[in-house]
């Protein structure tokens, strides 16, 4: 019995170093994957959403609002299969986390002719940097972000407005916080549409 208990023990301690070794080469992957997302350097420009992928405390929630918008079940099994099937292709469909975009819409701004498409993409854009101070709080997001703020900060465009109020109560500005309820309230409708097709507000 004794040695049948020593047994397990080693078998246990063995299981503990592969979990270990396992989490850490995980941890080193984000970290790298991050740190080249943060350079904004076009050497991996899917890093940022490998760091997501590879997280699932980040991308579980993503894919169980998917499962729900869609009744999708059983859930378990589509779970699986959105994660092994759908996430890896998401950074080929998207822009939002791709570091040329990036540039592209500050040089769009920085020259003064963004089109309304531009718009929005850096108003996503800034949500992306909540992300990275909500999430990441501890580090800063891509220096490109806090350029984009800088030249759209006076826009009148209703996306980048609420885009703005929200990352400034995300950096600590509490008094935005009323400026926020402000506009989640208004009867303008070019801030009403914005908020009831997210659904913040009933129609």
């Amino acid at each position: 019995a004794r040695a049948l208990d020593l047994d397990l023990a080693r078998a246990l301690d063995r299981a503990l170093d592969r979990d270990r070794d396992r989490d850490l080469d995980r941890a080193r992957a984000r970290d790298l994957a991050h740190k080249k997302s943060i350079k904004g350097g076009n050497e991996d420009k899917f890093s940022l959403f490998q760091t997501i992928q590879e997280d699932e405390s980040l991308y579980h929630p993503i894919l169980e609002t998917v499962c729900e918008l869609l009744n999708l079940t059983p859930k378990i099994q589509w779970l699986e299969a959105l994660r092994v099937g759908v996430l890896p292709q998401i950074p080929e469909r998207i822009t939002l986390v791709d570091p040329e975009e990036w540039e592209r819409i500050v040089i769009a701004f920085s020259q003064g002719n963004p089109t309304p498409s531009d718009h929005w993409e850096a108003a996503c854009q800034l949500f992306l940097d909540v992300w990275y101070r909500l999430v990441r709080e501890d580090e800063e997001g891509p220096p490109l972000f806090e350029k984009l703020s800088q030249l759209t900060r006076d826009s009148d465009h209703p996306g980048l407005q609420i885009a703005h109020c929200i990352r400034d109560v995300a950096y600590g500005q509490e008094q935005r916080v009323e400026d926020l309820k402000g506009m989640i309230h208004s009867q303008d409708p070019k801030f009403r549409e914005i908020f009831v097709a997210a659904y913040w507000v009933d129609p």
